[in-house]
């Protein structure tokens, strides 16, 4: 390494496809190891081959993303790519805590699991969905969301980057929302397909059965600084409350990255499917790099640039 100080950043949910992690699991008997021991086979078997609409249910999504992603980050610190800190996109801050030992790669697992059918459990009855405001102010959007309050939910559910924010709530409350933002001045407005509204109160009642799910789980010391969702600082205390609260609440994702940068952050790592982050990254500081390892090509091309 040359010096830099790299962030890593965990994906979320929305970023699975069957195939991903396989070359790594052909490639690296360590990693086949992991997956054959800590992975349910069932889950195994939907995150290598699918069918694509099993693996996009939160239940399976969230497990399969999160141990796609915690053997890409154990591959890089195998050839010594290590993060001064972290951050993970919604499902992506367990995945992080895992790697950052305050929990074990079983516990991980564990919460994940619970977390992914809780989430599952409690939107199943709700009609509702996202979608991404682009190119209106907070200000504006929090006002219309205060607006469509007496149709349904309808809150805001994450700061992205500049330009975009994503509300979260009823989709009758949301179609209500669009046509304001649009005639507000919003650029666009797209549905997000994702499988309700995640980040809302909608998911009050889960956060509650979330926290008597984990009560028995042990959350040690986080190992390398995480910055969290809901706060874009690095906390150290009460991790497991910040977990569990952060089902129902706003993502400060583009404050997160702001805050790293600030604390000298240069370089940052994707990790896990997809690129969706590295473009966020782009939007927020475009002199920042930023790489995304979801291949045995991707960990390769980046150790190589790194050394």
């Amino acid at each position: 390494m040359h010096g830099e100080k790299i962030g890593f950043l965990f994906n979320g949910q929305g970023t699975q496809y069957p195939g991903m992690g396989l070359d790594f699991y052909n490639h690296f008997n360590d990693i086949k190891y992991l997956y054959n021991t800590f992975l349910d086979p069932h889950i195994k078997n939907l995150c290598f081959h699918g069918p694509k609409q099993e693996l996009n249910k939160t239940q399976h999504a969230q497990v399969a993303i999160f141990m796609t992603s915690y053997v890409i980050a154990t591959l890089l610190k195998k050839y010594k790519v290590i993060p001064v800190m972290m951050a993970g996109l919604s499902l992506g801050e367990l995945t992080a805590l895992t790697f950052a030992q305050a929990l074990s790669l079983a516990d991980g697992i564990a919460c994940v699991t619970k977390r992914g059918q809780i989430m599952a459990d409690a939107l199943c009855n709700h009609d509702s969905s996202m979608m991404a405001v682009i190119g209106l102010e907070a200000s504006t959007i929090q006002k219309i969301c205060e607006k469509t309050a007496t149709v349904g939910v309808c809150e805001i559910a994450t700061f992205s980057y500049p330009g975009q924010i994503v509300i979260s709530g009823h989709k009758s409350a949301l179609e209500i929302a669009k046509v304001e933002c649009l005639k507000h001045g919003a650029k666009r407005v797209i549905p997000l397909n994702v499988a309700g509204a995640f980040h809302s109160s909608l998911l009050n009642d889960a956060t509650v059965i979330f926290e008597k799910a984990l009560a028995s789980i042990p959350f040690k010391n986080s190992q390398i600084p995480i910055v969290f969702n809901t706060t874009a600082t690095i906390e150290t205390d009460n991790l497991k409350n910040i977990v569990v609260k952060q089902l129902h609440s706003p993502i400060y994702f583009q404050q997160s990255i702001e805050f790293m940068i600030n604390q000298g952050v240069d370089h940052f790592i994707e990790i896990g499917p997809g690129n969706i982050l590295r473009g966020y990254v782009r939007k927020i500081n475009p002199q920042i790099a930023c790489y995304s390892v979801n291949t045995v090509d991707d960990l390769q091309r980046c150790v190589d640039y790194l050394r």
